[in-house]
């Protein structure tokens, strides 16, 4: 028993069927994932160490080495780039086309947690999966206004923090402030006086600013948990630091010797709003968020947060919900066209029941579509809706083929079932050999 004459001899089931569709469908369009652009991953891993001040070479035999080392034997690496530069090592990895890339992800974490030789002032290694939405953010946000450094940092983070508390919102990341740096300038001629080395200071000052554990202490029922407590919460502690004493009581401290700032860092990102100095803020999304409902609640807070600061000047930039929400308008557009043209003109030659019939099949291939894309857990971005724009016009080539197939055999004296079996059947098979052969052409 063939496709047509199932649907024919079993109506009710087949619309049953095709209420569902579309119902599913409905559901699908509204809550299914929408971006710009699909999660394309790469296949590739980067890890970025930093350790200022050191050069090439020691970059090389301190760190990419022994990270070479203990991942060399992950599975599926297809080569390993690395670069070592003054201050900062970075190894790229590539995998082979067919490999596992969760795997592949998991597997280099858990072989950076073995690496525990690296140099203690070296920082943490940073180890980032490059893929669409780690590169590609949905928006930015300038903030500018007349606030000092400190001022506009604090505001950046604060504007950050409120960001990533929204859902579906991956990460934020800032650029263009100055970090807070403490700087110690010291003075040659006082420190020949005072018989200091820059070497003093440095010692003096690594070994006091940490808070030290120092176990617990019982008192009756009562265990209390002992700390000493030594980082620095300002530059006066620094200033009274003692770098040396003798016998007498006489001391040396570090403002004899130096002048202590708290000042910010040098730029080196410069961000403008508006040919002005400006901080901006880059925003990411989760696979599972809509891009469109993301940055509508963005927007709203971003409103909300700017009027709780007066003289803060926020706009937001590169917005691409814009282009997807174009997008599916168009995709709306070209289908209900699409739909009006195709009755019309059907209505014209083979009458309305055939063009309903026609133009029917239009919305329930689309609904058919969301449901599908949501049940794989796909997303709605420029690429797919291309693809349903592009195969509107297959879709109305082949319901046409189809009904005028069986509106012949309904000319030629067969009642309503025999043609409708019997024109299906002779067209199903061609369609879907040239729907096969133009997907696979794709």
């Amino acid at each position: 028993m063939s496709i047509a004459e199932f649907s024919v001899k079993n109506s009710v089931l087949v619309n049953m069927l095709m209420t569902m569709v579309f119902l599913m469908g409905l559901f699908s369009l509204f809550v299914i994932p929408k971006e710009e652009m699909p999660a394309v991953d790469f296949g590739n891993i980067v890890i970025w160490v930093a350790y200022p001040g050191v050069s090439p070479s020691e970059i090389e035999s301190l760190i990419i080495n022994k990270i070479e080392e203990e991942i060399a034997d992950v599975e599926g690496i297809d080569q390993m780039v690395s670069y070592a530069n003054e201050g900062t090592a970075v190894i790229g990895i590539q995998f082979e086309p067919d490999a596992d890339i969760d795997k592949a992800w998991n597997d280099i974490n858990s072989e950076m947690d073995k690496v525990n030789d690296l140099p203690e002032d070296a920082l943490d290694p940073v180890i980032l999966r490059i893929n669409m939405r780690e590169v590609a953010p949905i928006c930015d946000i300038s903030l500018g206004g007349d606030f000092s450094g400190n001022s506009i940092r604090e505001i950046a983070e604060n504007l950050k923090e409120g960001i990533q508390d929204i859902a579906n919102v991956s990460k934020v990341e800032v650029y263009g402030t100055r970090d807070r740096e403490i700087w110690i300038e010291a003075d040659p001629a006082k420190m020949d006086n005072y018989r200091v080395a820059l070497n003093d200071i440095i010692d003096a000052i690594s070994s006091r600013n940490f808070n030290l554990p120092g176990g617990k202490a019982k008192s009756g029922s009562t265990e209390l948990i002992v700390r000493t407590m030594g980082e620095f919460n300002n530059t006066e502690e620094i200033s009274r630091l003692i770098l040396r004493s003798d016998e007498k009581g006489r001391t040396v401290r570090i403002s004899d010797v130096a002048a202590v700032k708290d000042t910010l860092a040098e730029n080196d990102i410069i961000s403008k709003l508006n040919m002005n100095s400006s901080v901006s803020l880059y925003i990411y999304k989760k696979e599972s968020g809509n891009v469109i409902e993301v940055i509508e609640e963005i927007k709203t807070y971003l409103e909300s947060f700017s009027k709780a600061v007066p003289g803060l000047s926020a706009e937001l930039r590169n917005d691409v919900s814009i282009e997807v929400g174009n997008s599916m308008r168009t995709l709306g557009s070209s289908a209900f066209f699409g739909i009006i043209l195709v009755f019309f003109c059907l209505l014209i030659f083979l009458g309305w029941r055939n063009a309903l019939l026609a133009t029917w099949g239009i919305p329930f291939s689309f609904f058919l579509t969301f449901f599908l894309m949501y049940y794989f857990d796909m997303t709605l971005n420029n690429l797919s809706l291309f693809a349903l724009v592009l195969v509107l016009g297959m879709i109305v080539d082949d319901a046409i083929v189809v009904i005028e197939n069986v509106h012949r055999y309904m000319e030629e004296g067969f009642s309503a079932t025999e043609a409708a079996i019997k024109g299906t059947n002779e067209i199903m098979w061609p369609v879907i050999a040239a729907v096969s052969t133009t997907a696979a052409a794709f």
